[in-house]
């Protein structure tokens, strides 16, 4: 995949070309459909609505994704899964910035949200709207003898 491809119904084609690719024969652990790419992009969208809840400054954010369920330790043999890298672009549209098909164990169905510093800021600012700390309990004079 030389560039982004932008996310939505209209490039599915591209998007489904892209995951043939690098999945080749690969089907049972992976992701093979443009709907699957749209659904983690609306995942996507949501996890990081929920922090920062200002959609113009959602932005930078990047969306790491891994096919597959997790196995058992137990379970020897690895399985072909797929990673994706997406991206909110201006205008709170989502690309596809990388997708690549790994030989994996116990490690798939993992997700991970990148924010920016400035989103950062933004989530600890809402959250900390949300609590208050509670003040340290003086201890009792000691009478005197």
């Amino acid at each position: 995949m030389t560039k982004s491809i932008k996310i939505n119904a209209e490039n599915s084609s591209a998007i489904e070309a892209a995951l043939v690719d690098v999945n080749g024969k690969a089907r049972a652990h992976t992701y093979t459909s443009a709907s699957e790419i749209i659904s983690l992009a609306e995942l996507a969208d949501n996890r990081l609505y929920a922090l920062i809840k200002n959609r113009k400054m959602m932005k930078g954010a990047i969306f790491y994704d891994r096919s597959g369920d997790g196995l058992p330790n137990s379970y020897k043999n690895s399985r072909i899964c797929t990673n994706v890298e997406i991206e909110c672009a201006k205008g709170g549209d989502w690309r596809l910035n990388s997708v690549s098909a790994i030989k994996a164990y116990n490690d798939c169905g993992k997700s991970l949200l990148k924010i920016t510093a400035q989103q950062d800021a933004i989530a600890i600012s809402l959250l900390r709207k949300t609590y208050a700390i509670k003040e340290a309990a003086t201890p009792p004079a000691k009478p005197e003898a």
